[in-house]
């Protein structure tokens, strides 16, 4: 399943929608070159979460929290140079009241605690057009996508 997005407001509309979709607990992969646009998902799904810190790309410091509530965390993760101890931090991320993106995540692919994910892969098409192409893997997941797949036909 794909969706094209015109401009960075498509982009944040379709992140929004997903936002609503995607529960706590979710690991959710993004993949695409250097300015695909990932961490510009990332805030739209953040900001429909109400998180109201700016979120910004964790390139440096490879793993950052955001709080959504007293209880609840969006994670975001550039797993381009994550070394083993900032992996297990990384895994010690991942509950039920976190949802959890990782930038990156083919430098994980061997890693067992991505058995199950759901990975939206960011294809650059222009300045302002990207593409999204969605995928799953696990039950669990696979129950995401096609809430993604209904949510997507109604934008």
């Amino acid at each position: 399943m794909e969706y094209k997005s015109k401009n960075v407001e498509d982009t944040f509309t379709l992140a929004t929608k997903l936002a609503q979709i995607i529960p706590y607990g979710s690991i959710i992969l993004l993949n695409g070159d250097l300015g695909a646009g990932k961490t510009t998902f990332v805030q739209g799904f953040g900001k429909a979460l109400g998180i109201k810190t700016p979120i910004t790309s964790p390139t440096f410091t490879i793993l950052k929290k955001y709080a959504i509530d007293a209880n609840h965390e969006l994670v975001h993760v550039d797993a381009y140079r994550l070394e083993n101890s900032v992996f297990m931090e990384l895994e010690e991320e991942i509950t039920p009241n976190n949802i959890v993106f990782i930038e990156w995540s083919n430098f994980l692919l061997n890693q067992e605690i991505l058995h199950e994910f759901f990975a939206i892969d960011i294809h650059y098409l222009s300045k302002n057009q990207r593409k999204f192409v969605f995928r799953a893997q696990g039950e669990k997941y696979q129950k995401i996508l096609n809430q993604v797949i209904e949510c997507i036909n109604c934008i």
